[in-house]
């Protein structure tokens, strides 16, 4: 049970979570409860980084944006992903942080994935892999495209 470390010390709080151990109890399953406190302080840094991108409606080019994306995190491995955003806005002179953004996009809707336990601030490229699920979605519509050629 996920719960605020502030809510437990509210007795019926108290009083519910103890009939729910008894009863993950009677079942033979382990119980435990786990407050902000137990949780990395990176891991809550990067959840609360990316959890506003998977609640908006944004208009990515997902398969554009994320070959592009693949393509730079491969040249540049050991650079911060933040150095290469810099760079890429640069590059295509567009507004400071807005290829940040899009990759943060990309993270939000898992289709790039990381080890949460590494602060965004400080993953470098060789940290982000593609997210298995939407590589094969996007490699099977490609092989359609070149089937129909």
């Amino acid at each position: 049970q996920a719960k605020y470390s502030k809510d437990l010390m509210k007795p019926r709080t108290l009083e519910k979570l103890e009939i729910e151990r008894r009863y993950w109890h009677s079942k033979g399953i382990s119980w435990q409860i786990i407050t902000e406190k137990d949780i990395p302080i990176a891991v809550q840094n990067n959840i609360k980084w990316l959890y506003p991108e998977t609640t908006l409606n944004r208009s990515v080019d997902t398969q554009d944006s994320l070959y592009f994306y693949a393509k730079e995190f491969t040249k540049y491995p050991e650079k911060s992903i933040i150095a290469v955003c810099k760079d890429i806005d640069t590059a295509y002179f567009s507004e400071v942080g807005s290829s940040l953004n899009e990759l943060r996009t990309l993270l939000g809707l898992r289709f790039f994935t990381f080890d949460l336990r590494i602060d965004f601030r400080k993953l470098k490229c060789s940290d982000i892999q593609i997210s298995n699920s939407h590589y094969w979605d996007l490699m099977t519509e490609e092989l359609g495209y070149v089937a129909n050629q």
